[in-house]
């Protein structure tokens, strides 16, 4: 599943233009004429082929019957003999969704004319299927998506709960953690006027202020004491009166401007830069939306993670980020303010404190139900189950009813059924009934139809004769297929509104290991595997959750890390790759080049290529590093090859493994460290023993590199998101993704662009991937 969190509301924009809800009774979910359950949607689809909506396997085909005319072919059923075509495919999906979650389901694709795939074939996302066909004569297919209980409760964890808590301690959902995030505020709920950030900067601009205003009274004055001692007089009392300062001094702390008089639910979505607070009350309304206030919000985690937490700066960021820490590093303290700028009111605006263990914690991976995420149960497991193949989810019928305690009609139900809420609510509510695809039990499910008019029914429907019903039955016949796939399923199967399904699921945005596959193809599959789950931590905790981002993401850590091959910087020896070098630090037990005899020249020299040309200087008394032996000390290592001992320090700090006290900034500028006598140095470098750490287990490899491009290089995101999502066509928009590649390999490597061609080429390809 790939997201496209910044581009949320286009994807639901986009989906509800192409592929709008059909009328009820006309192929709408979850429910077709006569309050009949129905598991999908019927879908115009153009020009267009139809495609694979995710990787998976081919479990069921069936060849279309070629179109004819004549009037006993079931297949020509309804008014006018309208032809309806059997073409038919289902596919078996595994999605992951999380480091230990894994989600099987499956689509059908019905009504194609053509079908271009066969029985065990294994299909990637996109990949055609075959050509859209008739329903009555209208070009549409049926679409839908089911799972069985083993998927529905991997997927919706919380079962019927509104939520469910994983971790007591923050009071936090499912650590699967993708989109955007949720927060349950109790009644009460404490509301400020600001951050503690900002009153400390209000405060300290006050103070300011305030002192060049004392500093210009007491020029004055001198300047009202020195002209009266030149003239020989006595200065005027009052005008050597300072004059007081007419601001009120501002709170150093955050002044409350209310509390919440209800449950309030928040959601927090990044948005390229910024994040969008919506707040919604339990039944689902919405009382207000709000951005951050400050545009490029997500662009200064970093600075306020240092700022709010010096000693845990990862840690911060995730609480910054997900509202709780994920990782494994400790926040200290463990009480640091979460703010963010919400709707606690209609037309009231304030900063919540989110780092609060009353506060419950959760992400779209939990299908929060105040967004309208239902499980409807079938049967006995929650409802009164009737014996035909009507609707009997009592959760539905009083959406229909309103209140109403009577059987509704299907006139009545088509009118309600107008209704845009009660079709958007519709939309989230995952339904558990038989399939209409099972050819058994047809007399038991739709023998009403030989009987007046009943309950779910329009009053004036006559019942149907022997014949039409045979008739009516031979078409079913005719498209059911579920005895004929033998898929080894229950036939009462939990069913998705198929485009809300793919709509939510885009926002995932976990990495399969067939899509890595597809994005390093070279790389040997244990490799991919070691490194798979960090890649998707890390992207989820930086926010490279888009296709575009994740795309730079990789295509640039293809060259830097060999597509995860080489996760320490090799040395060159005789033009080729010294073995030395490539032996994994963790195996020799420390770090290249500490032990006598391991001294390696080539990272305290000038790099020379074939052709003469100097591609890179030595690391000798650059970059923090003191001297010959810390440019071999801090080679380039992790997933972006972090290099020198000023980018160590940095990092070391960020994970708390070492604190800004314990080393002087910017030590490089002492004058011994300009002219090379480090024994002269006043200025502490970072002590730093263990460089080798960074590597020390996939997760800080690729947490190195995520940290690079976040904290020592913020620019890099903001450049990405400037250039377009599209898979490029034309000369023109391979041109534009190449600008911005260039951009990005440049705000890493430096004007130099050292292997922007690679680069590039990595890019695009995973781009094409995940796009």
């Amino acid at each position: 599943m790939n997201a496209d969190v910044g581009d949320a509301a286009r994807d639901a924009k986009y989906a509800d233009t192409w592929f709008p809800d059909p009328a009820y009774g006309s192929g709408a979910y979850p429910l077709s004429a006569h309050l009949r359950w129905h598991g999908g949607v019927h879908l115009s689809y153009g020009a267009e082929p139809i495609r694979a909506i995710a990787d998976g396997t081919v479990v069921f085909v069936r060849a279309a019957t070629k179109k004819n005319t004549d009037p006993h072919d079931p297949l020509n059923y309804g008014g006018g003999h309208a032809w309806t075509d059997n073409g038919c495919v289902v596919i078996k999906h595994v999605a992951e969704t999380g480091k230990d979650t894994k989600v099987i389901f499956w689509s059908v694709s019905m009504h194609l004319k053509e079908v271009k795939v066969h029985n065990g074939m294994q299909l990637s996302r996109k990949e055609i299927l075959g050509a859209g066909g008739e329903i009555s004569g209208v070009p549409a297919i049926h679409f839908e998506i089911f799972t069985d209980l083993t998927g529905i409760n991997a997927l919706i964890k919380r079962q019927d709960q509104p939520y469910k808590i994983f971790r007591a301690a923050d009071n936090s959902g499912d650590a699967d953690l993708w989109g955007d995030m949720h927060f349950v505020l109790p009644t009460g709920t404490t509301i400020v006027d600001r951050t503690p950030e900002q009153a400390y900067e209000a405060h300290n601009a006050w103070a300011q202020r305030k002192k060049k205003h004392e500093q210009a009274e007491h020029k004055r004055i001198q300047g009202v004491l020195a002209q009266a001692h030149r003239a020989h007089k006595h200065a005027d009392p009052a005008a050597t009166t300072a004059q007081p300062f007419g601001e009120s001094e501002p709170s150093l702390t955050p002044s409350r401007i209310g509390n919440t008089d209800r449950t309030l639910n928040v959601r927090i979505a990044f948005v390229k830069g910024g994040y969008c607070a919506s707040s919604f009350g339990d039944d689902g309304s919405v009382i207000d939306n709000v951005n951050s206030p400050d545009p490029h919000y997500e662009f200064t985690m970093s600075a306020l993670s240092t700022q709010i937490a010096p000693n845990s700066e990862s840690a911060a960021y995730e609480l910054l980020r997900f509202g709780r820490v994920v990782g494994p590093d400790t926040l200290d303290p463990s009480d640091i303010g979460n703010y963010k700028y919400i709707a606690w009111d209609n037309g009231k605006n304030g900063y919540v404190n989110l780092n609060n263990v009353a506060i419950v914690k959760l992400s779209d991976a939990d299908f929060p139900s105040f967004l309208g995420w239902q499980r409807v149960a079938h049967g006995a497991q929650g409802n009164n189950s009737t014996e035909d193949g009507r609707c009997d989810a009592k959760t539905i019928l009083d959406l229909i009813r309103s209140g109403s305690t009577t059987d509704v009609t299907d006139d009545e139900a088509r009118s309600r059924l107008s209704d845009p809420a009660i079709r958007t609510k519709l939309r989230r509510l995952v339904c558990e009934f038989p399939t209409e695809w099972e050819s058994g039990p047809f007399d038991e499910r739709y023998g009403f139809l030989l009987q007046d008019g009943t309950w779910g029914d329009s009053t004036a429907r006559p019942a149907m004769t022997q014949e039409q019903y045979a008739q009516f039955k031979a078409h079913a016949s005719a498209l059911q297929w579920w005895d004929a796939a033998a898929l080894g399923l229950p036939s009462t199967l939990w069913h998705f509104h198929p485009i809300e399904f793919i709509t939510w699921m885009r926002k995932c945005g976990w990495v399969d290991k067939s899509t890595l596959a597809r994005i390093y193809p070279s790389t040997a599959e244990d490799l991919r595997e070691r490194y798979r789950t960090p890649l998707n931590q890390i992207m989820q905790k930086f926010v490279f959750t888009t296709p575009l981002r994740q795309a730079h993401f990789f295509g640039q850590g293809a060259v830097e890390s060999g597509s995860l091959t080489a996760m320490q910087e090799a040395s060159m020896l005789n033009g080729a790759k010294n073995p030395e070098s490539e032996v994994p630090e963790a195996q020799r037990g420390h770090w290249y080049g500490r032990e006598p005899g391991e001294f390696d020249s080539y990272f305290s020299t000038d790099k020379v290529n074939s052709l003469g040309f100097t591609f890179a200087h030595s690391y000798s008394w650059m970059l923090g590093n003191v001297g010959d032996v810390d440019a071999q000390k801090f080679r380039g290592r992790g997933f972006k090859q972090l290099t020198g001992r000023e980018n160590y320090a940095d990092y070391y700090v960020y994970r708390g493994w070492l604190k800004r006290s314990d080393f002087d900034a910017n030590w490089w500028s002492d004058s011994a460290y300009k002219n090379h006598h480090p024994s002269q140095m006043t200025k502490r470098p970072a002590p730093i023993d263990d460089p080798d750490r960074i590597i020390a287990n996939p997760y800080n490899c690729i947490d190195s590199g995520g940290f690079f491009v976040t904290y020592a290089k913020p620019v890099i995101k903001e450049t990405i998101d400037h250039g377009s999502p599209r898979i490029p066509v034309t000369n023109a928009e391979t041109e534009e993704l190449r600008k911005y590649s260039l951009l990005v390999t440049q705000a890493i490597n430096g004007r130099a662009a050292l292997g922007h061609a690679e680069r590039f080429d990595a890019t695009l390809v995973a781009l094409k991937v995940l796009n």
